[in-house]
């Protein structure tokens, strides 16, 4: 599955990532470099889909990174 961060004010997509399964997904949310950010209340986190297979949530990241172009996501070159 994938997730978007949105910025709390403008709804700004701000990051988008993907994890294999529901625990990773939760690892990845609560991970040092996006916790403060969450607890500041700067960012929102929205879960998009968490039962994607693992080809699926990639093309979709991929696909939402390079058209929303996040500021804290760079293009993943394959």
């Amino acid at each position: 599955g994938f997730y978007i961060y949105k910025h709390t004010v403008g709804s700004e997509v701000v990051y988008i990532g993907k994890g294999k399964n529901e625990r990773m997904l939760s690892s990845n949310r609560t991970s040092e470099e996006h916790s403060s950010l969450l607890k500041e209340g700067l960012i929102d986190e929205v879960i998009i889909s968490n039962n994607l297979t693992e080809e699926n949530a990639l093309l979709i990241e991929l696909s939402l990174i390079k058209n929303l172009k996040p500021i804290y996501n760079t293009i993943k070159k394959i």
